[in-house]
This record gives C-alpha cells, sequence and structure tokens, in this order.
C-alpha cells in the first residue's frame, strides 16, 4: 500500500510540474507556491472535524512533502545564485535559509503530531497548521519579492533561467518527501561568506525564532511546544 502511494505521489507531482513548467525557474516556483496555497485550502475545509483527523493528517503530509521538495531545490539551485549574484546577496540568502529553518521545525512537528488521538490533540494540530500556513505565506511574499528582484537586475540570460528550472525540477523529483532534521547555525551554508557572516546569520536566525515565538505565544502556551525538534 506505501509503494502504491509513493507511485501515486510520483504521478502526481509529474503532471503538476509539467502543467507550472513555464521559461524560467522563478515562475515556476511561484507556480508550485499557489498549488501549495490550495492544499492549505483543501485543509481549512476540513479544520476542527475530529471525525476526518486521517483526511486532515493526510493533506498535511502532502504539503509537507510539496515544501520539504520545493526547498531542497531551491537550497541546491536558486538560492545560490541568489547569494553569489544580486548585490546584498548574502543577506538575502541568509534570510531566506532561515525562513525554511523555521518552516522545517514546523513540519517537523506536524509530522510527529496525531489529530485523531483526542479532541485536545485535533485542536492542537489545527493550530500548529494555521502557524505553519502563516510562516510558509510570509515567507513566500519575501521570496516572491526577492525573485521579482532578481530578474528587474537581470543577473541571468533567458538560457540560464530555464536551465535553472531544469534543474529545480530534477531536484524536486528527487528530493527528500520530509524536511531534513536542521542544526539551525551550523547547517546553514556560509561558503564563500567573509567575516562576520556567521554571526549576521545568527543574528537572523534568532531574530526568526523571536518572531515565531510572538506568533505562538498569540495563540497559547501549550502550542509553543511544538516548535521543538529532536
Amino acid at each position: 500500500m506505501q509503494g502504491q502511494d509513493s507511485i501515486a505521489n510520483k504521478v502526481s507531482l509529474e503532471h503538476d510540474f509539467k502543467r507550472n513548467a513555464s521559461s524560467d525557474a522563478f515562475e515556476f516556483l511561484i507556480k508550485d507556491h499557489a498549488d501549495v496555497d490550495n492544499l492549505f485550502a483543501e485543509y481549512a475545509k476540513l479544520k476542527g472535524n475530529f471525525d476526518k483527523a486521517e483526511d486532515r493528517k493526510a493533506i498535511v503530509e502532502k504539503i509537507v512533502m510539496r515544501i520539504s521538495k520545493h526547498a531542497h531545490a531551491e537550497e541546491i539551485d536558486v538560492y545560490p545564485q541568489i547569494r553569489d549574484k544580486m548585490p546584498n546577496g548574502t543577506f538575502f540568502y541568509d534570510s531566506l535559509i532561515t525562513d525554511h529553518t523555521i518552516v522545517k521545525y514546523l513540519m517537523n512537528s506536524l509530522l510527529k503530531m496525531n489529530p485523531g488521538t483526542d479532541p485536545d490533540m485535533s485542536e492542537l494540530f489545527d493550530q500548529t497548521v494555521e502557524k505553519f500556513e502563516a510562516n510558509f505565506k510570509s515567507h513566500v511574499k519575501s521570496e516572491e519579492h526577492v525573485f521579482a528582484m532578481f530578474k528587474r537586475q537581470h543577473l541571468a540570460s533567458a538560457d540560464e533561467l530555464k536551465m535553472m528550472e531544469n534543474k529545480v525540477i530534477d531536484e524536486m523529483m528527487m528530493g527528500p518527501m520530509v524536511p531534513m532534521k536542521l542544526n539551525p547555525i551550523s547547517d546553514l551554508d556560509m561558503s564563500g561568506s567573509k567575516p562576520g557572516d556567521k554571526r549576521k546569520s545568527q543574528d537572523i536566525l534568532e531574530s526568526g525564532l523571536s518572531k515565531q515565538q510572538e506568533i505562538a505565544q498569540g495563540q497559547g502556551q501549550g502550542q509553543r511546544d511544538t516548535i521543538t525538534v529532536e
């Protein structure tokens, strides 16, 4: 059964990627963002329904798979281009990686939760999904702004953008189905960085995690515990 699910997921991804294929990697990734938004909308229809706990969990697992593959491809093929070619590229790179770290924490937390355990856990699951979605959308808004800046500055030719898209699709097809565990500071790719950049990356990350804690405080004390990854 698990093998059949894996095949079905692969077929679904191939269909979506062919539909989203365009002239460059940035446009492809923006369309993939929209696909994830549609999955969150699908989840919203079942939010609060304890009897549909398995369906809610399945939708979240699909979202986690899509974002895990998407983030992996960006980190391999897109973010290094932003870091190396854009003015202030290291800052944008570190900021985007920090966003990914926070989102991956939340995804790992959701994978450990079972909304069918009891009504309290079901409600906590919904709250964590809501926090997950808010962080994802905040990241997408910032990221798409950086994409637009990159294109306006003509930092890659049309052929290079298309080649980047092909690499992104390949990485997404072969990439992980779940988020990789992270050590937030040591796993930041600081290759080619200048002295002091690692300290700056740590400051950015701590600022992002502080912001995440503020969001959690507005949604209940118990929900903060879901951020922790073993």
